[in-house]
């Protein structure tokens, strides 16, 4: 079962642990109990982009782009929704073009940055999960 929303209260959160391939269950609070003397805690303060962007193509089709990373000619990115070679489509009142790179992945160019992508998107969270983040929850 994947909890569709976080515990109101941290301390609540449920831990699964993997120990030379043996899977338990514990809670959060109880990740001490996990270390010995010497262990090394490394701790990863990374923050999730709003890569996800919501956007218009010509005919008025809606498509969604997650955007994956800054290149020298745009942004590589997916996109859910019908889109060719060449189509141009707004992102917010801007206007970009994609092209097709393989693999699924299209190139977006066009007069944006990470700063406005940032601004218009939202979390790009897995399909499984119905309720939208609330973000500043979600970065903790």
């Amino acid at each position: 079962m994947i909890r569709q929303s976080p515990p109101l209260k941290r301390s609540n959160c449920r831990l699964m642990i993997l120990n030379s391939g043996v899977i338990s269950h514990s809670s959060f609070p109880k990740i001490i109990n996990l270390f010995s003397k010497g262990d090394t805690i490394i701790l990863n303060r990374t923050k999730v982009r709003k890569s996800l962007v919501y956007a218009t193509k010509q005919t008025g089709g809606k498509v969604s782009i997650t955007f994956l990373e800054k290149t020298e000619s745009g942004f590589t990115a997916f996109i859910r929704g019908k889109v060719r070679d060449g189509d141009r489509i707004e992102l917010s009142g801007r206007d970009v073009r994609v092209s097709s790179l393989g693999d699924g992945k299209r190139l977006i160019s066009g007069q944006i940055d990470w700063d406005f992508i940032e601004k218009i998107g939202h979390l790009p969270l897995p399909p499984y999960i119905k309720k939208r983040a609330d973000y500043s929850y979600y970065q903790n």
